[in-house]
């Protein structure tokens, strides 16, 4: 089972008593400079989980522990194959020699329920997502909700057959109306920094936004349900042509108003998608 974006790990097995194993993927095509040794990132963070790591351009792969990975405590992890560097890997091989591996060995970390593993999130943000999900989920029992079969894609959640992305919104500063980052990540630079592009045409077909207002006895989540379609009249969307927009401002009841003295008014057309 493939768990959705932002979780610790990124598949889940099940096991025979119902329960699952997480597991991390890690897969590279860069070898490092000079070397024949297959070059992975960022393999910190994973403890009590295997990591699986396989190089695509070789098709071989290695299983290491990711409490040993933090021990070890380095960001990046070069393995050559037949060489002193495969000391940390458990499992060698091809990709059906390392599911095997883990098929073998899979009551060897600790186990956990699918929903744990799905609220196992990285960040701040992407905790609030999460809950801005339940709070959707909670107010709409009637719809249909089902997780994409892939990570790292353009849909958080597909309700009642439509794919939709969802995006927490927040105050910004003085400006009116509740600011939503609208882009997806690019890859990185030479320097490594992430880039990031707006969504192109046909990424999801509706967008949820969500904002979490605080109040006394008890916070209330607000939603802005708005269809791409919308989005790309308005321009929003990138195509082939034109280069999309990275940021939405949405406007309610809620958040600050525009100022209805104005000389240039404020465009409000997200209010028409307000759920009441």
């Amino acid at each position: 089972m493939v768990l959705n974006d932002g979780t610790v790990g990124d598949i889940l097995l099940q096991r025979e008593d119902g329960r699952y194993l997480v597991v991390q993927v890690k897969t590279t095509q860069e070898k490092k400079k000079g070397e024949n040794g297959c070059d992975f990132r960022n393999v910190l963070g994973y403890k009590d989980m295997p990591v699986f790591c396989f190089c695509e351009s070789d098709a071989i792969g290695w299983i290491i522990d990711g409490t040993n990975l933090d021990e070890r405590g380095k960001e990046g992890l070069v393995i050559t194959p037949n060489a002193r560097s495969e000391q940390l890997a458990l499992a060698k091989g091809s990709m059906d020699d390392l599911v095997n591996y883990l098929d073998d060995h899979i009551d060897d970390w600790p186990s956990t329920t699918e929903v744990e593993a799905r609220h196992a999130l990285k960040s701040k943000d992407q905790v609030k997502e999460m809950e801005g999900i339940e709070a959707y989920k909670a107010r709409y029992p009637e719809e249909t909700y089902e997780w994409p079969l892939a990570q790292n894609g353009h849909v958080d959640l597909d309700i009642s057959g439509k794919p939709t992305q969802f995006k927490t919104a927040r105050v910004q500063g003085s400006h009116a109306g509740l600011r939503a980052n609208l882009y997806t990540r690019a890859g990185r630079d030479e320097r490594g920094k992430h880039l990031y592009d707006p969504y192109p045409v046909g990424a999801f077909e509706v967008l949820i936004v969500a904002y979490e207002e605080e109040k006394e006895g008890g916070n209330e989540w607000h939603f802005w349900r708005i269809p791409a379609s919308e989005l790309e009249e308005r321009g929003y969307l990138s195509t082939p042509e034109k280069r999309g927009n990275m940021t939405l401002y949405v406007f309610g009841p809620i958040g600050k108003q525009p100022n209805p003295n104005a000389y240039k008014k404020a465009d409000t057309w997200t209010q028409n998608y307000y759920l009441s």
